[in-house]
């Protein structure tokens, strides 16, 4: 992996206390801030697309926290546990995060990402709907003061979101401000995960900002991703000179499968949710089995395999491991 500018050495220091000289409270007395991070706000005030429902909406102050699994909280926000920057308010809510000083960075072209979670709720308590505007809540990258902010909406509110920026910097000093806004009198509530800023080889294209595309493997899809190369080892390791050689196999394709495609979108996958709410996951592990599996298993027949084999805990795929060391259902 490219090294991370913003010298995120270990699982998710940028946004550990215990990393350098940890983390502090601003005078407000509830809202604490990771050093060598600034954190902003609008007050009192109203802000462009803010929801009118009620007259007189204005933003609030947020509070800000840093948090681990220690915490007895959700363990999908801090996996490892490693932490995360709770910052929330029960109001509308326009906040920004940005280096407390700039960096030096030679010319060339970068990607940013953020990982950030916005878990809104229409009435401020966890388990309620979630707002159906896609741009109740939103993330954009400023990367000058003053500047335009690239806005990313329709955000996925029941799962990380790695949101990803391209740019060509002209070398020199170098700072950026990441927006977001939580525009409705709800529980508007952002876990940022962590930030990465890397070099890129490739020239910027129009359109790169925003979450398509973007999948983050985890250990256990890095594991499959191992056995499959094992697996491949192996068979090539009994080919022997003198037979025939085999077939050129079919090229490795694989099938992109979204969430939000309607064929599926509505349906129920495990634990009461359905694929266009939280099964991002599902879909993901879907696509890439369908490198090695033909034909290649919809998002529902894969989901279907992984319940067979117990590899959900409710609406968690706690456990998707089991469908390589389990007999395979499509073997039954």
């Amino acid at each position: 992996m490219a090294k991370n500018l913003l010298d995120v050495y270990q699982r998710n220091p940028t946004f550990d206390p215990s990393w350098g000289a940890g983390m502090q409270q601003l005078p407000e007395g509830n809202i604490f801030v990771p050093d060598g991070w600034n954190l902003g706000w609008r007050a009192d005030a109203p802000f462009e697309g803010i929801h009118n429902e009620q007259p007189g909406l204005v933003a609030r102050r947020p509070e800000a926290t840093i948090i681990n699994e220690w915490q007895g909280l959700e363990p999908e926000l801090t996996p490892d546990y490693s932490y995360a920057w709770k910052i929330f308010v029960q109001n509308p809510l326009y906040a920004w995060i940005m280096l407390n000083s700039p960096i030096a960075m030679p010319a060339g072209n970068y990607k940013l990402q953020v990982k950030v979670w916005p878990k809104l709720h229409m009435n401020g308590v966890p388990g309620n709907p979630h707002p159906s505007d896609p741009w109740a809540a939103e993330v954009g990258l400023q990367l000058a003061d003053g500047g335009p902010i690239d806005w990313v909406h329709d955000l996925n509110y029941a799962a990380y979101n790695v949101l990803e920026w391209r740019f060509t910097h002209a070398g020199g000093s170098f700072n950026f401000q990441l927006h977001f806004k939580g525009k409705y009198p709800i529980d508007n509530t952002f876990f940022f995960h962590w930030v990465r800023l890397e070099e890129i080889e490739s020239t910027p294209e129009p359109g790169t900002g925003g979450s398509n595309g973007i999948v983050e493997l985890g250990p256990l899809t890095l594991g499959f991703l191992e056995r499959l190369a094992i697996a491949a080892e192996s068979i090539a390791a009994h080919f022997s000179v003198g037979e025939p050689e085999p077939p050129e196999p079919e090229p490795a394709t694989l099938t992109i499968w979204s969430q939000r495609d309607p064929r599926w979108a509505n349906q129920v996958y495990a634990g009461g949710a359905t694929f266009g709410a939280s099964g991002c996951l599902v879909c993901a592990y879907a696509s890439i089995a369908s490198q090695a599996l033909r034909p290649a298993p919809t998002p529902p027949e894969f989901a279907r395999d992984l319940r067979d084999v117990g590899a959900f805990s409710g609406a968690l795929l706690s456990n998707p491991c089991l469908l390589y060391t389990s007999p395979s259902p499509r073997d039954s």
